[in-house]
């Protein structure tokens, strides 16, 4: 599965290397893309063809948020997932119908889980995990309860993927 990370300012995210890094080694594709004209952002999603979009949002980003799930989704039908401080402390974010999946917690485990289900077809609403995801379907919310943390050391990654940066 193709994972399309959007980040507005061009500068490093340890939360979205360490996502990418830890997808990339079990088999997915990520990109990153900082926010540019519309039309780029467009040609972009055209030639990598994503899965799924992810933002990492903290407090103060949530408008910028909301308005690029927006404008990709007036031409693109596709699954948009938040995670990062703000949607953790303020699960409401998934009320946005440009949102679609809020990730609270640590995301590596649950959205390689989440990408290996839809992968299969499969709806991803158990995710044996310490986060909640929690989703929109038919019009009524679904929260994932919340479990202890399976054994994941981010020090096992060598090196956080740099998702193209040099």
């Amino acid at each position: 599965m193709k994972v399309l990370f959007l980040q507005k300012y061009p500068f490093i995210q340890i939360g979205t290397m360490s996502l990418s890094a830890f997808l990339k080694r079990n088999g997915h594709q990520c990109e990153l893309l900082f926010l540019r004209k519309k039309n780029e952002v467009k040609q972009f999603i055209l030639s990598f063809s994503p899965n799924l979009l992810a933002f990492s949002c903290t407090t103060g980003m949530e408008e910028w948020v909301f308005e690029t799930a927006k404008m990709v989704r007036e031409d693109f039908k596709i699954p948009v997932i938040v995670g990062g401080p703000h949607p953790t402390f303020h699960p409401e974010m998934v009320e946005n119908e440009n949102i679609d999946i809020i990730c609270r917690g640590e995301g590596e485990i649950a959205l390689s889980k989440l990408l290996d289900s839809r992968s299969k077809g499969e709806k991803a609403i158990e995710i044996n995990i310490k986060i909640i995801l929690i989703f929109i379907e038919m019009h009524r919310f679904i929260f994932n309860n919340l479990k202890h943390f399976s054994k994941f050391d981010k020090g096992t990654l060598k090196i956080l993927d740099k998702l193209g940066l040099k």
